[in-house]
């Protein structure tokens, strides 16, 4: 795609690309719900953006499956491999149609941590198929990757986002509640 096309869709869309994850390395053992919120950052842009931040996961404790939201839907998988180490895989896209186009986000990723603490490196694809001139249909890869804390009642996350063609990147700051 071409500069800027990339991020500015990823911006547009923000809801069908999971910028947040909010989710540690452990399976889910019956049912968890996260509530929160993102800050994002792009550089040379006016402000940073906020966004709410919701998800629930029903598991156990073995296999997970969880649906999020942040202006989107998002619907995963995560599969432990062992004691802090766990699979997740996800397909987001966008809870109202919208005029423009159809955006599609698949993302897989890998979660590794002790001691409260983890990493989460993700791949993730963005197609988006339009019918206008002003946004083109498109596909490419992305990746993230989030260093973030769980406690019992508080989960925090340090991110970033890029893609592949040309380097932008979205720094994210994330937060949230566990129930």
């Amino acid at each position: 795609m071409a500069k800027g096309i990339w991020l500015g869709l990823l911006l547009l869309f923000s809801g069908c690309v999971p910028l947040t994850h909010l989710r540690g390395p452990q399976v889910a053992q019956g049912r968890e719900i996260v509530l929160g919120g993102s800050v994002l950052f792009v550089p040379n842009a006016s402000g940073p953006a906020i966004l709410p931040y919701g998800a629930v996961a029903f598991g156990n404790g073995q296999v997970e499956v969880n649906v999020s939201t942040q202006f989107g839907l998002r619907t995963g998988l995560k599969a432990a491999l062992e004691t802090g180490a766990s699979l997740d895989f996800g397909l987001s896209f966008p809870l109202l149609p919208t005029g423009l186009g159809f955006p599609l986000a698949i993302d897989a990723g890998f979660i590794w941590g002790m001691d409260g603490f983890y990493i989460a490196p993700r791949l993730v694809w963005l197609g988006f198929q339009s019918n206008t001139s002003l946004f083109p249909s498109g596909s490419g890869f992305g990746y993230q990757a989030h260093l973030g804390y769980q406690g019992d009642l508080f989960i925090g996350e340090l991110g970033l986002m890029g893609n592949f063609t040309n380097g932008e990147l979205l720094f994210i700051i994330a937060g949230g509640v566990r129930f």
